[in-house]
This record gives structure tokens, C-alpha cells and sequence, in this order.
């Protein structure tokens, strides 16, 4: 049955492109429809090519499959795949997915605002007005296309001034561009018109925005994981911030803005690296900064937490810190250690690892880190790191001046230094305050993940044979 419906689909389907082919035909100069054609049928010949590798591809998966099933008399698990459903454009997705806009405040939302919202935060709206620059040159683009015509330089190549290029047309060519040209100029007006209508309903769109953006009582954020909207009270935003921040092993309040200090540390420090040969020109320039601020924390509420309230994850916005190239900078160098046997990779990686496991009569669990940047003890990760990258010597050097150091130790001390810069020295600000991370690693800066996971690895590694004793 699936098999004639798909041929009838087929059949449906050519009388309907065989109909747009004679429109097409009726309406364009016999030049263009030509042109046009050439155009179609090679984009239709990339997209056949991709499509029948990608079968291909999964023939002979499905064939090495069933080879590896009569080799190790171990039966494959089958690729399941779900069947799709077209939903429509507002209706249907929220049925299936839920509404994107969580309100967790005690302000009601109208169905203005919830429209406004409902697009969620990364929405962009189209201009409201046609850049007729662009279309003109667009248009002139495509008409060069169709005639083959290319340029006498390349788009790096500079033209003199004086140089003159001119391209003969035929009457007939001629006679097409002017209609083209006439075409353009109808579409033009109907663009403008259109953009003009829809200008009208964005504005109230943005008037909403703007005053939702006013209003002091709520603050609008977006969900821990996934996409979609969150209206919180601020009051109870700033409180649940506040407790987050009152940890006293992880953060301290702090009365003036250390961020010219840091930079000029920073800049001094790489100075002295680079003169050495420690670092690379290019490692400076990443490194180096210039205009720094304090960086911005917020918090992010985990939706999926309901039974404690939803609690907020704190994320830092480093983009512009004295440290953001520095942390950039160590995190290619620290690449090689992020590697370990029991980190995923992707999804796929985990699939292919839950398919090759032997359970048995055992059972898998799972256990869950409870806030893990600011929990990395960022003093015992430093020195672990270093014993890795650069090993004491056997001297035990104990020199505190820097010159009379021997090259590993003071290599080891220079790179310390360099790690206690770019995660210990983090400033930020929330609520017309300054706090400064003296512990742990800030989710948002470029070292956090790096240094999360290499700590996570060090201690899988030390538990694991301790787990296996006890038959984890």
C-alpha cells in the first residue's frame, strides 16, 4: 500500500512540474528559459548524487551489519526510525511541544505578549523596508548568470579607475533585460507594499517588547536546557542569585573593580613570556588584552527541577574579561589532557558504547555532579595539571626569585601563574555589586569546561579500580 501510494505521489507530482514548466515557458523570454533549465537540472543532479551516496552508505551499513551478525552470532539492534508529522505553523507545534513561554512570575502575560515571547529569544524579524541597492545588484547578478557572462577581475582583484568593460548584447538580449527590468519594477512595488503592511503588525510587536523590557518586577531569561522562554520575579531572581553567590568558598564580595589592575598584570606577565620564548607570537596576540570589563553573571532556572523550585544555574558572560584570550590561549594547550576512556564523545559515541555492553543479570546507573564548576577544587586541578605538563625536577628547586630557577621550574611556575590569571583572578558583577571566584571554575569562561573535565577524568581514573573491587 505504501508503495503505490509513493507511486501515485510520483505521478502527482511530475503533472504538477510539467504544469510549472509551461507557466514557466509562457512567462520568460525563451533565452532565460533556457538558462534556466541548465540552472535547475544541475542543482537536481548535485542533490542526486548526495542523496543516492547517502543510500548507498546505508546499504552498506545494513550489509556490514548482517555480516557481523553471522561472523559473531550477536543480532544487530535495529535503526528505528519515528514517523514525522507536518505540523502547522502555531496550533499543532504547541500541542506537540509544549508552550515555549514558561511564566514562573505572579505577572499575567496578555495574548499580545505571549505572541511577542512565543518566538522565543534568538528570534529575528525580517526588515520591514526592501535595500533596493542590494536588489538592483542582485537582479543584475542574476541576469549576468543567465547569459554566462562573467567578470574581467576577480572580487580581490582591483579595477583601475580609467578601465572601461563593456559587454555587447544582442537585440534579443536587450529585448529580455527590458523585460526583466519591467518585471523587477512590478515585484519591486508589490515588496514594498507587503513590507509595509507587515512593518505595521511588527510594530506593535516591538512596542510590546520594549515594554515588557521595562517593566522592573519580572526578569525574562531563557531555560537551563532547550530552547524557550522564562518570566521570573525579580525579587525572587535576585534572591535565588544571591544565595548562590553567598557561598563563601567559591565567591567573594569585593568594594572596588580590579580590572585595569588585572589587565596591566596580565599584560606585563605576557610580555616577559614572549621575550622568553615561553609563548608564541600568535599565543600573545590571542592572549593580550585591551578595553577589559567585568565580566556579567546571570542565572538560567533548571525547568526540569520542579520539586526544588526550580533552582538557577549561574552562567558568567567572560566575552571582553582581562582573562577571556588568556583562558583561549591555555585551553588549546590543555587539549591533550581533556582525553580519557570513559568520556562520550557525542551522542553517536554513547550509542555505540550502550550497544556494546554485555549486561547481563548487572544493572547501568548514573550519577550526577551536583554544580561541578564551582565545585572543582581549582587549587588541587592546577597542581595535578602541572604534574602532568610540567614534572618537578629532581633538584626540588625552592629559589623564590624567579631568574634563579632552573627551565622546568620555572616553566612550571611560569604556566601556575598563567592558569591562577585566567581563573582565580575572574571579577564580575550582579545587582550593582562586584564578587571575585576564587574557587572553582565560572561555566561561560573559556578554561571552565577543560578544567571541569580533566578534574572528572583524575577522578574516574582514582575510583575506578576501587569500583571494580566492589563489583560497581
Amino acid at each position: 500500500a505504501e508503495i503505490k501510494f509513493k507511486y501515485r505521489l510520483i505521478s502527482r507530482t511530475k503533472k504538477f512540474l510539467k504544469q510549472l514548466d509551461l507557466e514557466l515557458k509562457q512567462c520568460v523570454p525563451h533565452l532565460i528559459y533556457v538558462r534556466l533549465q541548465s540552472i535547475s537540472q544541475k542543482i537536481v543532479k548535485k542533490r542526486m548524487n548526495q542523496i543516492g551516496n547517502g543510500q548507498e552508505n546505508k546499504l552498506n551499513g545494513l550489509r556490514a551489519a548482517k555480516l557481523s551478525e553471522s561472523i559473531y552470532g550477536r543480532p544487530i539492534n535495529p535503526v528505528r526510525i519515528t514517523s514525522c508529522k507536518i505540523l502547522d505553523p502555531v496550533t499543532n507545534v504547541l500541542q506537540e511541544l509544549g508552550d515555549p513561554v514558561t511564566n514562573l512570575s505572579h505577572y499575567t502575560l496578555s495574548d499580545i505578549e505571549n505572541a511577542a515571547l512565543i518566538n522565543g529569544l534568538d528570534h529575528v524579524y525580517p526588515p520591514t523596508k526592501l535595500d533596493e541597492p542590494q536588489f538592483v545588484c542582485n537582479i543584475e547578478y542574476f541576469y549576468a548568470r543567465l547569459l554566462n557572462v562573467k567578470p574581467a577581475h576577480r572580487h580581490y582583484e582591483q579595477k583601475s579607475s580609467g578601465e572601461v568593460v563593456r559587454h555587447q548584447l544582442t537585440t534579443a538580449q536587450l529585448s529580455a533585460a527590458s523585460e526583466l527590468r519591467e518585471t523587477a519594477n512590478s515585484f519591486r512595488k508589490v515588496a514594498q507594499s507587503e513590507l509595509k503592511n507587515v512593518g505595521a503588525d511588527y510594530r506593535k510587536i516591538f512596542s510590546t517588547i520594549r515594554s515588557l523590557a521595562k517593566n522592573e518586577s519580572i526578569i525574562i531569561t531563557r531555560p537551563d536546557k532547550g530552547r524557550g522562554v522564562v518570566i521570573m520575579d525579580r525579587a525572587d531572581y535576585v534572591q535565588k542569585m544571591n544565595l548562590i553567590l553567598d557561598d563563601k568558598s567559591a565567591f567573594t564580595l569585593i568594594n572596588h573593580d580590579p580590572t585595569i589592575d588585572t589587565e596591566n598584570e596580565i599584560i606585563k606577565f605576557l610580555g616577559v613570556l614572549k621575550k622568553e620564548g615561553f609563548i608564541t607570537n600568535q599565543e600573545y596576540d590571542m592572549a593580550c588584552p585591551s578595553g577589559s570589563r567585568p565580566a556579567r553573571i546571570y542565572g538560567v532556572p533548571k525547568l526540569h527541577k520542579k520539586r526544588e523550585n526550580y533552582p538557577l544555574r549561574p552562567v558568567m558572560s567572560a566575552t571582553k574579561t582581562a582573562a577571556y584570550g588568556l583562558g583561549k590561549m591555555l585551553a588549546n594547550r590543555l587539549t591533550a589532557l581533556r582525553t580519557s576512556p570513559y568520556m562520550i564523545k557525542d551522542t553517536f559515541d554513547f550509542v555505540r558504547k550502550i550497544k556494546s555492553l554485555q549486561l547481563g543479570d548487572k544493572k547501568m546507573i548514573s550519577f550526577d555532579v551536583t554544580s561541578l564548576f564551582t565545585k572543582v577544587p581549582l587549587t588541587y586541578t592546577i597542581d595535578m595539571i602541572l604534574d602532568k605538563m610540567y614534572p618537578k625536577c629532581s633538584l626540588s628547586c625552592t629559589y623564590k626569585q624567579r631568574k634563579r630557577l632552573c627551565v622546568e621550574c620555572r616553566n612550571r611556575r611560569d604556566f601556575e601563574h598563567l592558569l591562577h590569571l585566567a581563573t582565580s583572578k575572574t571579577h564580575f558583577t550582579f545587582d550593582k555589586k562586584m564578587y571575585v571566584q576564587h574557587n572553582g571554575v565560572a561555566m561561560g569562561a573559556p578554561l571552565a569546561p577543560i578544567i571541569a573535565d580533566i578534574f572528572m577524568s583524575h577522578l574516574e581514573d582514582k575510583l575506578m579500580d576501587r569500583l571494580k573491587e566492589i563489583g560497581v
